[in-house]
């Protein structure tokens, strides 16, 4: 829709609103629930409420700038920004029902970022109906502009990145770990070379935490990775004679 605004020649206001309250917000709804699902090892949420989420954001989006464009006034500005924060709304319910149902909680400032964003998120779209519906001053502009620009994309932006760092550091810190634990010579007698690899996902698979028992067996909490809904843990024990 964005695309086709520009390309008509209504105005890069209409464009640039469709893409990001429409384009980004979608994207942010889409990843952000699915990290939340992958980083908590937590169920997806349901199709149905995700697809309302959605839709909610797409008709509010699509009522707030069209209304906007065409001077359409309150009767459709103020139902759509109503939509629109319920949009915002749901996906807030989505990510801290993830978090609760979760088994980790290793990335709960990366939620609470992303809940930081959605709250800046509708503080700028209650300040984008008003100077729609009333006069719009610089201030109301540079706020506007400030709650979704640094708010909700910032916030989502930063969040994430911090979360990836740490569980970058997390990995390095668990590698350095077994390193240390393991003796400074492989063993011939266990696998191949010293070496066991075992597959345990079809489309990948990592391993979460490592412990050395007695008679050198190495236990591993295995997790296979795939779609969202298709990811599973394990546990994999390795032993000198297997």
């Amino acid at each position: 829709a964005a695309a086709i605004a520009a390309v008509a020649g209504v105005g890069s206001w209409l464009g640039l609103h469709l893409f990001l309250a429409g384009g980004v917000v979608l994207a942010i709804s889409g990843v952000s629930v699915m990290l939340a699902v992958t980083w908590s090892a937590a169920p997806a949420a349901p199709g149905w409420a995700a697809t309302l989420q959605r839709t909610c954001v797409i008709v509010g989006a699509a009522g707030v700038a069209i209304g906007r464009q065409l001077g359409l006034g309150a009767a459709v500005l103020v139902p759509a920004g109503v939509a629109y924060v319920g949009g915002l709304v749901l996906l807030a319910v989505l990510l801290v029902r993830t978090v609760r149902l979760g088994v980790e909680r290793r990335f709960d400032a990366a939620v609470a970022a992303y809940l930081a964003a959605l709250a800046a998120g509708t503080g700028g779209v209650v300040i984008g109906v008003l100077m729609a519906t009333g006069t719009p001053s610089l201030a109301l502009r540079a706020t506007h502009a400030t709650l979704n620009l640094l708010g909700l994309v910032g916030l989502v932006i930063g969040g994430t990145l911090r979360s990836q760092r740490q569980d970058l550091y997390q990995r390095e810190l668990l590698l350095d770990t077994v390193i240390q634990a393991s003796p400074l010579a492989l063993l011939p007698g266990f696998g191949i070379a010293g070496k066991v690899v075992t597959q345990v996902g079809a489309r990948g698979d990592s391993a979460r935490a490592i412990a050395l028992q007695a008679a050198g067996r190495i236990v591993v909490l295995t997790a296979a990775h795939g779609h969202v809904v298709e990811r599973r843990r394990g546990v994999q024990r390795s032993a000198p004679d297997m």
